[in-house]
């Protein structure tokens, strides 16, 4: 039985960016506050990348939330979208409007 490989742009973006900073899997998991091995298996393939991955590694390169859930290949469940949407007043006007362009995509995808 052939295991899957999960590869994406965003795998790697990030690998590129961890490893030029010569940051460990382990400290890399330690800034997104989740498990090094959970980080390690994204980042080889063994699982894809989740929401809570690309939003967590977004805010961390400081990169819009959207661009590495395309990069990432990840769309979101309909809580976590409905979750971002209420959210929507409670982020500053730059992050609001990140999520606009990013809603209207799923919702440009979803035709």
């Amino acid at each position: 039985m052939e295991t899957q490989i999960y590869e994406s742009e965003l795998i790697s973006w990030i690998e590129a960016k961890r490893k030029s900073s010569k940051m460990t899997y382990r400290g890399l998991a330690e800034k997104l506050g989740i498990s090094h091995t959970w980080v390690t298996k994204i980042l080889k393939g063994k699982v894809p990348a989740s929401f809570e991955f690309c939003v967590k590694s977004a805010k961390y390169f400081g990169q819009p939330i959207f661009k590495f859930v395309v990069m990432g290949e990840v769309i979101p469940d309909e809580f976590e979208l409905k979750t971002l949407i209420s959210r929507y007043l409670e982020l500053p006007q730059s992050r609001q409007a990140e999520l606009l362009i990013y809603v209207d995509m799923l919702l440009k995808l979803s035709k």
